[in-house]
């Protein structure tokens, strides 16, 4: 694994007594350390976004692996989408430059996901 200075090469976690708190210590290559303590819902949180990383890293390399045999591609021209209230799920259509129309439907939870991984493959825009 290649590093730079300040990369964390440890987490140590540690619990009190009365199992309401938790101590994160982060240690550096420097062996630098910083300390959080944190309630249980900022923990689990952490450990939350720890996995939500863990599978953007695999989601991203499965696209990587797959980049190459990726040949039925649909160019997105446009795109509409709006809450179902029957069901609360995400419906809608996309367009691609030809013409042609793909329905979409997904939960709230599988579009929140679907924009995120959208933000983060778009290069930043620039300001104007």
């Amino acid at each position: 694994m290649e590093t730079s200075s300040g990369d964390i090469k440890q987490l140590k976690l540690g619990m009190s007594a009365d199992g309401l708190t938790c101590m994160l210590l982060f240690v550096d290559d420097e062996q630098r350390t910083m300390k959080c303590t944190v309630t249980f819902p900022e923990f689990a949180a952490f450990i939350s976004n720890l996995s939500n990383a863990a599978q953007e890293m695999a989601r991203r390399q499965a696209l990587t692996d797959k980049h190459a045999s990726l040949s039925n591609v649909m160019n997105v021209a446009s795109g509409a989408f709006r809450l179902d209230a029957a069901d609360g799920s995400v419906m809608g259509a996309l367009v691609s430059d030809s013409g042609d129309v793909v329905g979409v439907r997904m939960q709230p939870d599988v579009a929140c996901h679907l924009t995120r991984a959208i933000l983060l493959a778009a290069p930043a825009a620039g300001r104007s």
